[in-house]
This record gives structure tokens, C-alpha cells and sequence, in this order.
């Protein structure tokens, strides 16, 4: 009787087990690719503030050589375009960092 019963539980025991670990491998996995999109997200929008400051600046630039204005009215696009920038440059900083923390 108990030889059995372990021949009748043993394969429900043995699937239990390897499914367990096989959704912890899962699980560890589908964490790794959200993390990475969520990086990939993030990159993407840094690098779209620094090419729309870029594009402001320069629209701003023609125009205000067009008309003759003084360049004082760039200062504000100047301070856009710098920040963008400085945000990009943590971002890669952030991501050297990372990068080297998981070797």
C-alpha cells in the first residue's frame, strides 16, 4: 500500500518541482525585460528632449538672424537645450554605472 501511493503521488510531485523552479526562472526572466524596456523607455525620451531642444535652438537661430534680433532672445532655448543635455549626460552616467555593478 505505501509502495503504492508513493508510485501514485511521485509524478504529481515531480511536475510540482520542476514547475516551480521553472516559473521562478520565468518570473526572474520577465523581470530582466522590464527592467529593459524600462531603460529603453527612458533612453528614448532623453534623447527626444535633446533633439527637440536642438530643433528649438536652431529654429530659433534662423529666425533671429532672419530678423535681425538680438541673440538674447535664444537665452531661453539656450537654458532648455543645456538642461536636456545635462539630463541625457546622467542618464548615460547612470547607465555606465549600472552596467558596471552587474559585472
Amino acid at each position: 500500500m505505501g509502495e503504492e501511493l508513493f508510485w501514485a503521488t511521485a509524478p504529481s510531485i515531480l511536475v510540482g518541482i520542476v514547475m516551480f523552479y521553472w516559473n521562478r526562472q520565468q518570473s526572474k526572466r520577465q523581470k530582466r525585460d522590464d527592467d529593459r524596456d524600462r531603460i529603453r523607455a527612458k533612453s528614448e525620451i532623453v534623447q527626444l528632449e535633446v533633439l527637440m531642444a536642438t530643433a528649438d535652438l536652431g529654429y530659433a537661430s534662423a529666425i533671429a538672424v532672419r530678423n535681425g534680433e538680438p541673440h538674447e532672445t535664444l537665452d531661453p532655448l539656450i537654458a532648455k537645450y543645456e538642461s536636456a543635455l545635462e539630463d541625457f549626460k546622467q542618464f548615460e552616467r547612470e547607465q555606465v554605472v549600472a552596467s558596471t555593478q552587474q559585472k
